[in-house]
């Protein structure tokens, strides 16, 4: 399966509780698909940088996990977006955000030409945001037309601002083979973190998998009109940033093993999803165990000893 990840590249300025700070190449796309190139998977990200000092730094972390940078697209002309993050006692991070971003992005950029076989990963604003739109919505009709399998996480943590970002939202949903988001995300949305409701309002059909994280609490899936819980292991984080992205990047990873495409997703079981769930939780627990945004390499040694007895 070949991994594409679209959404944007940031430099993550992370200050501890201890007022430390250190700087780490992010967003939320970087980071599944350095976690997918870390465990050995062929991945692309389509993104945008500056052509600065922080650019540079996301460019070579990213050549140095492994990602391909075919379709990350440097601009002289603009800066490299910031993420400014504090981290509180419990490990958890308030953040402040910085962007210089021309008012339409990838202007005469050639995309990847997607197939069955094809994994394209998408969210957070870039998902929502105008200058993103036109390659976003070319990317997602590639993706669905040639029947790829479609993970969407919204990442939201304030209130949409209009009525279109509220469309471009379901449209989101409504698209993908698998949605993933935080209680914390679907309240913001739907004002409820119950999955048959969300379900209803996005206007989901039975053959999509909707997954729920909710901190420390169970996991929940909503599939075929059922609800399952997983539990979630008792775990101290140094640092939660990142974990949902790693959630996301081992249910993806496993997603291979499976050989789950987009026209299958309706052969899915309990127990199935169950291990999916269980691969995603070990990738956010072990991203939670440092300051990092990414799986150690002791955890993608792991995963690919599990894929190579499976296959």
């Amino acid at each position: 399966m070949d991994y594409y990840a679209f959404g944007e590249s940031l430099l993550d300025i992370i200050v501890s509780k201890n007022e430390q700070a250190q700087t780490v190449a992010g967003g939320s796309q970087l980071n599944v698909a350095a976690n997918l190139a870390i465990a050995g998977h062929k991945t692309q990200l389509i993104s945008y940088i500056g052509e600065d000092a922080p650019g540079n730094i996301i460019h070579n972390f990213a050549k140095k996990a492994g990602i391909g940078t075919d379709f990350l697209h440097k601009d002289a002309q603009h800066k490299t977006a910031i993420a400014f993050a504090v981290l509180n006692e419990e490990g958890q991070a308030s953040y402040s955000f910085y962007k210089d971003y021309p008012k339409t992005l990838f202007e005469g950029v050639a995309f990847p030409e997607f197939n069955a076989d094809t994994c394209f990963s998408f969210g957070s604003m870039a998902a929502l945001e105008n200058q993103w739109q036109p390659a976003l919505e070319h990317l997602l009709l590639s993706a669905k037309s040639a029947g790829s399998l479609i993970f969407y996480d919204p990442n939201i943590r304030s209130k949409l601002k209009d009525k279109t970002a509220e469309s471009r939202l379901l449209r989101n949903m409504q698209v993908a083979s698998i949605i993933r988001g935080s209680d914390e995300d679907f309240f913001t949305i739907f004002e409820t973190t119950d999955p048959v409701i969300i379900a209803e309002k996005a206007g989901l059909h039975a053959t999509q998998l909707l997954l729920i994280t909710q901190g420390a609490k169970d996991v929940i899936a909503y599939f075929k009109k059922e609800k399952t819980s997983y539990p979630i292991p008792s775990l101290k984080p140094v640092s939660t940033i990142g974990a949902g992205d790693a959630f996301n990047s081992g249910i993806l990873s496993f997603a291979e093993v499976l050989r789950l495409t987009a026209k299958n997703m309706h052969l899915l079981v309990d127990e199935i999803i169950g291990v999916l769930v269980g691969v995603g939780i070990s990738f956010a627990a072990n991203v939670c165990k440092s300051t990092g945004n990414t799986i150690s390499a002791e955890m993608a040694d792991s995963l690919r000893t599990i894929r190579d007895d499976l296959s």
